[in-house]
């Protein structure tokens, strides 16, 4: 059997197109091997309000921060929530985050009055809710949380 494939292979390496073939096939099985595992997207972007409750609905723990385009502190606190995000003692917590001047709908119905606003979800249920770009209040807010599972 094994002979068999190295004659074949012997003999179709000089078909110029199979040549590619094989090499595609050898450098896919590599990368199949030296791959990590897929790593968590930080931080979703909420498109709907159905895709929000979604997501709220079927995660244990979610924090969703609410911002606004025109919101200087919102700008400036988006690489802290990013970097947050990724903290391995957080790597069970959903992310997300929803631009209230594209989604106003939700921004009304979450009685958002301020930004940026963070609302802390656990098991479908409004935990922790606190206005300002404070990394310290979030972590705080989390760990609360956190510790009630």
């Amino acid at each position: 059997m094994f002979f068999g494939f190295v004659l074949f292979f012997l003999i179709t390496w000089h078909i110029y197109p199979l040549r590619y073939l094989y090499l595609w096939a050898w450098e896919r099985c590599l990368d199949l091997k030296s791959s990590s595992p897929p790593q968590k997207m930080p931080v979703e972007n909420i498109e709907s309000a159905e895709q929000l409750e979604t997501y709220v609905r079927d995660n244990e723990v979610v924090v969703v921060d609410f911002w606004a385009t025109w919101c200087g502190p919102c700008k400036k606190f988006k690489p802290t929530y990013e970097k947050i995000s990724k903290e391995k003692k957080y790597e069970d917590v959903l992310f997300l985050a929803v631009n209230c001047d594209e989604l106003e709908e939700i921004a009304s119905q979450e009685r958002i009055t301020s930004f940026p606003t963070f609302k802390v979800f656990l098991r479908g249920e409004e935990a922790a809710k606190f206005s300002g770009a404070s990394e310290e209040k979030l972590k705080s807010a989390l760990e609360k949380v956190l510790s009630k599972i």
